[in-house]
């Protein structure tokens, strides 16, 4: 690649590059903005290729005049939108300060920053394909060419038509559909022209009374009995006319008697076959019923036969349209299957056409694309080792100047601070006279404030020391004057082993039983109990030390006692001036649960302590 360097600043740019080239000039290299100069300049469908970014650079170079581009042979029509587009590139002020040669890119570069003229050239010399490349390209495009010219394989417009008419079905199946659907609606009807005597017959079996014999109505029996009254009578005729001959041709009781004698045996007789006549009568009625069975039955067979004639027809219907379907749908299925194969036939042919100047383009591209990066990998190798000739030759140089330049800053270093040394030795002389004087008169001052601020110390501490004593003398004789005569003495004397001592105004050490007292009330009561039991020792009683005895001493030493006392903080809240030493009753404190109390009320051995506190100071204690 070929790479210029700009003097010190160190800038390469790449003078094959577009997207270089219009950094140089300060414009937008981003891909939109190319595509909008490609579209000013007139080439079409830029997509960032080198062979459109190389003629895009020389068109803009060429100040907008198109030369022959690597994509075709054919010269762009001189466009005068191009050539302002390319004035307008190369006039844009460049943001870099490299000088500028009649809008072209070229850096000046002189030997001034140590490169030798021939190395310059060089890395700023342009990369310009040979004939043999530019020959390659041609074949190329003139492949190109042919490819774009040669018809895109496709179908002849009557086997599309074929391919892409749907089947249809002609009249004659659909008549002979609809014959075969209204023999079928007739069938799953499942009427024929025995249905209704079928149900009539149905309907006379089902609604025919049972059997019931009825002698008044047998006919035949009537008959039977009324030839055998006849003969009865004639019977009962000839017994009376017998029976009277034997009486001389009188009626008498026994010819009666014997003449109703024969007619009853006659009827009588009629009677006794009464059953046989029951029996001929139910057989009647059971052929009655056998026939109206064998009609259903013959009626029955009839519909059967006639519904099957009528199947077989729907069947022999139904396969005809079945067959003539298959005939025409084979029919149409075989034409789309030639136009299927006369399609890909056609598709074959042209596509061996397509196929084989696409191949011609893919070789010849190949063979330009070869020969291109094999002159332009040479010269750039050639760019870059003159680029490192330069960058070293340029580095000596800066490395030269940049010495130089310390060493000259080095001595107005030496030169500044010599010159400053003087100057601080003459402030510091004059500053120190300033200072001794004025520490001459500060200590002169101090001395004075000192004295005077003794003797008034010395002052307070003798008064306080009085009222002190006065306010301890006043406390203990109040405590323990038991008889009233203003002051303690033997006869005021407490028989208790705990008030031993009690004249000494100075404190005592605890005894070991007052501080197993202690210690019981606070295993026992608390620390309530506990503090109880300390205010009712003696002012002079060190409980301190039975505090330390039960609580321990808060460095690590641990007390007898097993419950732990809380501790607690107390901020003096009110506080008005003691004029002895001991407890103010007006001094309050203020805990850190917000309770307050009276300093008075509170243990003794706190007592002291918060009475020194000032307003607003606190005091941590158990």
């Amino acid at each position: 690649m070929n790479l210029q360097l700009f003097a010190k600043s160190n800038v390469y740019y790449d003078p094959n590059s577009i997207v270089d080239y219009l950094k140089q000039n300060g414009q937008d290299s981003s891909m939109s903005a190319r595509k909008t100069i490609a579209k000013d300049l007139g080439i079409k469908n830029y997509n960032g290729s080198s062979e459109q970014n190389i003629l895009m650079l020389k068109t803009l170079k060429n100040g907008g005049k198109t030369t022959t581009p690597a994509t075709t042979k054919k010269n762009t029509p001189k466009s005068s939108k191009a050539e302002t587009v390319a004035k307008e590139v190369t006039q844009t002020p460049k943001k870099t300060a490299v000088a500028e040669k009649k809008n072209t890119v070229t850096p000046e570069v002189t030997t001034v920053n140590g490169v030798d003229t021939s190395v310059t050239n060089t890395m700023n010399s342009t990369f310009t394909p040979s004939a043999t490349v530019t020959q390659a390209q041609d074949s190329k495009n003139d492949a190109l060419n042919t490819l774009t010219s040669t018809p895109t394989p496709s179908v002849s417009k009557e086997t599309m038509q074929t391919l892409n008419t749907p089947f249809s079905k002609s009249s004659a199946y659909t008549e002979a559909m609809n014959y075969t659907n209204g023999l079928l609606e007739k069938l799953s009807s499942g009427r024929t022209s025995y249905t209704d005597q079928i149900k009539d017959m149905m309907s006379q079996i089902q609604s025919r009374e049972k059997f019931s014999y009825d002698v008044d109505n047998d006919t035949l029996f009537q008959q039977a009995l009324a030839s055998a009254m006849g003969s009865g009578r004639q019977a009962m005729q000839d017994t009376i006319g017998q029976a009277s001959a034997l009486t001389g041709g009188y009626a008498s009781s026994y010819a009666t008697s014997t003449g109703n004698q024969a007619y009853n045996a006659y009827i009588e007789d009629a009677y006794n076959n009464l059953p046989e006549y029951y029996q001929m009568a139910m057989e009647a009625y059971q052929m009655e019923g056998q026939d109206m069975y064998n009609q259903l039955a013959m009626l029955n067979d009839a519909d059967a036969s006639e519904y099957q004639r009528m199947f077989d027809s729907w069947n022999a219907n139904f396969s005809n349209a079945q067959n003539m379907y298959n005939q025409e749908y084979g029919a149409w299925q075989d034409s789309v299957n030639n136009a299927y194969n006369s399609a890909n036939l056609q598709l074959q042919q042209q596509g061996m056409a397509y196929d084989q100047a696409y191949n011609n383009y893919q070789a010849l591209s190949s063979n330009a694309e070869m020969l291109y990066n094999q002159e332009y990998n040479k010269w750039n190798d050639m760019v870059a080792n003159a680029t490192n000739i330069a960058g070293m030759q340029n580095s000596d140089y800066w490395n030269q100047t940049t010495m130089d330049n310390n060493n000259a800053q080095a001595k107005l270093d030496r030169e500044h601070a010599s010159s400053e040394a003087q100057l601080d030795r003459e402030h510091d002389s004059s500053e120190s006279s300033l200072d001794r004087a004025h520490d001459s008169n500060e200590s002169a001052l101090d001395r004075q404030h000192d004295s005077s601020e003794s003797a008034l110390d010395r002052q307070h501490d003798s008064n306080e020391s009085s009222l002190d004593r006065a306010h301890d003398d006043a406390q203990f004789t109040a405590r323990y004057d038991v008889n009233g005569d203003g002051k303690v003495d033997a006869k005021d004397q407490v028989k208790d082993e705990a008030t031993t001592n009690t004249t000494d105004s100075t404190y005592k050490e605890p005894t070991e039983t007052q501080k197993q007292k202690a210690l019981k009330a606070y295993n026992e009561g608390g620390e309530d109990a506990y503090f109880q039991y300390l205010d009712s020792l003696p002012s002079n009683i060190d409980v301190d030390a039975i505090d330390m005895y039960v609580n321990g001493d808060g460095a690590g030493n641990k007390g007898y006692g097993a419950l732990p006392l809380e501790k607690r903080t107390y901020t003096k809240t009110e506080d008005t001036t003691n004029w002895f030493w001991g407890t103010d009753n007006n001094d309050i404190v203020q805990d850190q649960y917000g309770n307050t109390y009276r300093i008075d009320a509170l243990p003794e051995g706190l007592r002291k302590s918060l009475t020194k506190l000032k307003k607003g100071e606190s005091y941590t204690a158990k």
